[in-house]
């Protein structure tokens, strides 16, 4: 069941799987994204987690076309993935696109969190995302 919707995002819940997929949009490729509106959507992510007490978490980021600098990696670690910790959320998928750059920053800002027991792991498609995030 889709549990939040912005022009940037979709974020899905599945109670029964416990499994949490935000997928953003291709609003994103857009100039009007800013840094407001990248923290909005963080921040709503977040709180459907800890709502949910999501314990398994994909985010499809193929058309995440955003540069996240480095002031906003810190951010995005202290307002969502303490967040996975604290819930906790037992893995994290992330889905990436074929752009470098945004891929190395979504890959730094991971890199810098203190995420003790969430693994995390990158796909190239939500099928193997949802294989490796799920349990057999």
């Amino acid at each position: 069941m889709i549990v939040y919707e912005s022009e940037f995002t979709i974020i899905e819940f599945t109670p029964e799987l416990k499994l949490q997929v935000q997928i953003w949009k291709e609003d994103t490729l857009s100039l009007n994204f800013t840094e407001e509106l990248y923290k909005r959507e963080v921040l709503a992510n977040a709180k459907q987690v800890a709502e949910n007490k999501t314990q398994f978490l994909i985010s499809d980021a193929r058309n995440f076309d955003f540069i996240v600098v480095p002031d906003l990696q810190t951010w995005t670690v202290t307002h969502f993935l303490d967040v996975l910790v604290k819930e906790p959320c037992e893995k994290y998928a992330l889905i990436v696109g074929e752009d470098l750059f945004t891929q190395v920053s979504i890959e730094q800002t991971v890199r810098e969190s203190k995420h003790k027991g969430v693994m995390i792991k990158y796909f190239t498609t939500i099928e193997s995302a949802k294989e490796w995030v799920l349990p057999s």
